[in-house]
């Protein structure tokens, strides 16, 4: 239906196109039929294309031998037996005695080989990529790039694909062809979530197949339709392209196609968050997942780990998740690895598994990492494609000007001679504007360069007085801690003054900057641990501190209420994780940005605390609950060995 269809597709071509590259020739009776039954019954064909290498074997017709053991290739390639596949095109490849015939007998070999031996396969693929730049012509063109996409399909490089197929399409000139790499164009877009692009292809390719009503505009087309409506929240257009695809999958009784249909079905439902009838769906695709391809599989897995997380289903997710790790293994697709150490990496950190937890987030990072870099490289390739191609026309067209002005020498030399003037007063005249111009701008930046440096100095002024005033609030809280002998109304006071001079420290610090809009967090957060270790009398000697903190600057708005969750955290673990300050323990500190979320760590290894005490959170937890929420993060604590708190944030900003 998708990619192994259109190889099918492309390898009934071939054995049509090799049947009539030899030459016009008097066929014997075995070849003719041979070619009759070539599109009516293949192992009709086969037998008699059998006969034929014997008989061209014993004639010592190299032409006709050469054809038949080209086709018994193909034939063996179509019934899923490569190792004879592959026997008879590398004969084919052998006895070639043209470049046509030598790229149609390396693309078998390579689509023989594939599976088992790739990089021989890509090996074939190159070699014949040399041979198609030689002859440039557009079959040869369609043949190669269009299995080698499929090729780099299997091998995960989705890019590389993309960059093949286009290459084929470009030149394809039948309909049905091109309607089905358009659609496979589409369905790997959706894959790397570029979306605009997928749909450009989609409705090229629902173009071509309305205009000529071909069945197949109720297959996979409809479903790679669906997506991209759903992505645009068409959602009564999405069903009723879901609702086509289901009732043609019906009628064939394809049970390899229509869990796809449902999975897409509960992914539109999903989007709608109408959850019986997502469930019901995914339901469905699930009962004949074992039926469809590993392809398919992988997407329905996906959109069941989702479920699970829904609803909190920790050990659920990790069993799927594994499950499509393990798939992703077999299917070389690095996408679907990526998102199951996601998931493995969440879901470890909910139960606590702190080490796995990092291990799969380690993994996760390499792997988006190596496909951002791959996808860098695909963007590379498409802009230097641009500029050569551009290049080249830019050159086609200096040629043609060249040639007009040989053809009209005198005339051109005339008004060569009327523009030079015409230009001489015109570059004048523009060069005294410029200069009235560069006048004027001068004097403007002046006015604008003035009017930030006085900004400035208010901006630095504001900090200053802010700070000034926030030392204040601190020193009376600390005066009036002084008349106040209840222990809870003093520990309430003095927790006071510390937020007071976390937020203080931060207008402290944008006071001594050039950079007035943010603060180093990792100057920040030493200088707010100095100075709850002093309001605590912590003792550095038996309770150490760890700092693991990246060189980032935050914006004050993010930085503010950052800063009051990190005091709140150190000052739970000064006052309360060490009672006895005689006996030796850690304190850990670590903020990172890793994949566009902040993280950040607080631990120690203190007496910890009871689970059930959460739900009587104090004053100081619930600041923290109310910060992490406006800074739309999430929080997971744990107290194995001491106190562990993790919060993840979304909503932060970088100082610019």
């Amino acid at each position: 239906m998708t990619f192994n269809y259109l190889s099918f597709v492309i390898a009934a071509i071939l054995c049509c196109l090799y049947s009539s590259s030899v030459g016009q020739i008097d066929l014997k009776s075995a070849e003719e039929k041979a070619l009759k039954f070539q599109h009516i019954n293949m192992d009709s064909s086969f037998y008699y294309w059998r006969i034929m290498e014997r008989y061209a074997l014993d004639q010592k017709d190299t032409a006709r031998y050469h054809t038949a053991i080209h086709n018994l290739g193909s034939y063996y390639h179509i019934n899923n037996n490569p190792s004879l596949a592959y026997d008879y095109s590398k004969k084919a490849l052998a006895l070639a005695d043209h470049d046509t015939l030598k790229i149609l007998a390396m693309v078998q070999c390579a689509m023989s080989s594939q599976e088992t031996l790739p990089i021989l396969a890509d090996s074939f693929y190159q070699e014949a990529a040399i041979l198609v730049e030689k002859i440039d012509r557009p079959f040869y063109y369609m043949t190669l790039y269009g299995n080698y996409g499929i090729f780099k399909i299997m091998q995960g490089d989705l890019h590389g694909a993309i960059g093949h197929m286009i290459k084929a399409l470009d030149n394809v000139n039948h309909d049905y062809p091109k309607s089905t790499f358009c659609t496979n164009i589409a369905d790997v877009f959706i894959r790397l979530d570029n979306y605009d692009k997928a749909e450009k292809y989609i409705l090229q390719a629902i173009e071509i197949l309305d205009k000529n009503n071909f069945k197949k505009r109720n297959e996979f087309a409809a479903l790679v339709y669906a997506r991209v409506l759903i992505e645009n929240n068409d959602f009564q257009n999405a069903e009723n392209e879901i609702n086509r695809a289901i009732d043609y999958y019906s009628i064939k009784n394809n049970l390899v196609s229509l869990p796809l249909a449902h999975n897409v079905e509960f992914e539109l439902f999903r989007k709608q968050k109408k959850w019986d009838l997502a469930n019901q769906a995914l339901t469905k695709a699930i009962i004949n997942m074992h039926k469809t391809d590993d392809n398919f599989k992988g997407q329905i897995l996906n959109n069941i780990i989702s479920q699970h997380l829904r609803k909190n289903e920790n050990q659920e997710v990790i069993n799927r998740s594994l499950e499509l790790e393990q798939l992703s293994e077999k299917q070389l697709l690095p996408f679907n690895k990526r998102k199951a150490y996601g998931y493995l990496s969440e879901a470890f950190a909910r139960e606590g598994k702190i080490d796995l937890a990092y291990s799969y987030l380690s993994k996760y990072n390499e792997l988006n990492d190596s496909l951002q870099l791959r996808n860098q490289e695909f963007l590379v390739h498409q802009m230097e494609t641009e500029f050569n191609r551009k290049e080249q026309d830019l050159t086609i067209n200096l040629l043609n000007e060249n040639n007009e002005l040989q053809a009209n020498k005198l005339l051109q030399q005339k008004k060569l001679l009327i523009i030079s003037l015409a230009s001489l007063l015109l570059i004048s005249a523009l060069s005294w504007f410029l200069f009235q111009l560069f006048k004027k701008v001068q004097s403007q930046n002046k006015i604008v360069k003035d009017a930030l440096n006085e900004k400035d100095i208010l901006l630095r002024e504001i900090h200053h007085r802010v700070k000034n005033n926030l030392q204040l609030v601190s020193s009376l809280l600390g005066l009036q801690s002084r008349f106040i002998e209840d222990r809870t109304a003093l520990d309430a006071i003095t927790s006071g003054q510390a937020r007071v001079r976390s937020m203080a420290l931060i207008h402290q610090d944008l006071y001594n900057r050039e950079n007035l809009t943010g603060v180093s967090v990792h100057e920040y957060i030493n200088k707010l641990c100095e100075e709850l270790s002093t309001s605590y009398q912590f003792n550095k000697d038996q309770i150490k501190l760890k700092m693991d903190i990246s060189e980032l600057y935050l914006d004050i708005d993010t930085l503010i209420p950052l800063g009051l969750i990190i005091n709140e955290l150190l000052t739970n673990s000064f006052k309360y994780a060490f009672p006895d300050q005689s006996q030796k323990g850690i304190i850990e500190i670590s903020l990172k940005e890793i994949n566009q979320q902040l993280i950040l760590m607080v631990s120690d290894n203190g007496i910890g605390y009871e689970t059930d005490s959460i739900s009587n959170i104090s004053f100081g937890n619930q600041l923290i609950e109310t910060l992490v929420e406006q800074l739309e993060g999430h929080i997971i604590r744990s107290n194995q060995n001491g106190t562990e708190v993790i919060i993840k944030i979304k909503e932060y900003k970088i100082a610019s």
